[in-house]
C-alpha cells in the first residue's frame, strides 16, 4: 500500500504499472494536466487517482463533474499519506 506521487506528468509510463488496487497516486503541479489528457490510462491502474486542486488551479484547469471526483485538498494529501504505509514521489 503505497502513496505515489507524480509532479512530473512525462513519467506517467514508468509509474502506472507499478500501482495497484491499494496504492492511490497524487498528480501534483503539472502532472495534474494529466487528468484531462490520459484519463483512461490513470483509471485503468484501479488505484485511488487525485490531483492536488490549487495546483489545478494555478495553471487554469477547471474541473467539471467528471473530474471533480479527482480532486484532493492539501488535507486529503495528508489524509492519504497517513492511510498509506509508504510514500514515493517522482519527480
Amino acid at each position: 500500500m503505497a502513496l505515489y506521487t507524480l509532479d512530473n506528468p512525462d513519467h506517467l509510463p514508468q509509474v502506472a504499472p507499478l500501482l495497484t488496487r491499494e496504492d492511490a497516486l497524487l498528480l501534483l503541479g503539472a502532472a495534474t494536466t494529466l487528468l484531462f489528457t490520459n484519463r483512461e490510462q490513470l483509471q485503468k491502474s484501479h488505484a485511488t487517482i487525485k490531483a492536488l486542486n490549487d495546483d489545478m488551479m494555478v495553471l487554469g484547469l477547471q474541473l467539471d463533474q467528471e473530474t471533480g471526483e479527482f480532486s484532493a485538498s492539501y488535507k486529503d494529501w495528508v489524509d492519504l499519506a497517513l492511510e498509506h504505509q509508504q510514500h514515493v514521489h517522482w519527480r
